[in-house]
């Protein structure tokens, strides 16, 4: 039994001489993941800013006469509940982020393990 299991086991073992290959690929795979985060970040944060802008021009208009209150407060609501939402978005890709950012030490330590495996 032990002989069959360890059998099993060199099929998930990772050659060293393919180790720094592997972790080439992830190394690819996790930076470009990385790159659409920081783009979706910025889209965001687009967003957030063209929501303020909505938010004041409503304001101009409410100041102006060419709006009441009560479709002000409307406009503000929705706006600001739309902010919010965005906000906890960028929140979590941050933390997402910083997560991340340590994928070196995990990544070294892995391959390490996977080519000692059997």
């Amino acid at each position: 039994m032990n002989k069959v299991f360890n059998e099993a086991v060199k099929e998930f073992t990772i050659q060293e001489d393919f180790a720094e290959l592997f972790a080439q690929v992830i190394t690819d795979t996790y930076k470009s993941q990385n790159t659409t985060q920081v783009i979706s970040r910025s889209e965001l944060l687009k967003e957030i800013n063209d929501l303020n802008s909505r938010i004041a021009k409503a304001r101009e208009l409410l100041l102006n006469g060419d709006i009441d209150d009560a479709d002000y407060k409307t406009i503000k609501s929705e706006n600001e509940y739309k902010i919010n939402v965005l906000e906890a978005k960028l929140a979590e890709a941050a933390a997402t982020k910083s997560k991340a950012d340590n994928i070196g030490p995990i990544l070294r330590r892995a391959i390490r393990k996977l080519t000692q495996l059997d």
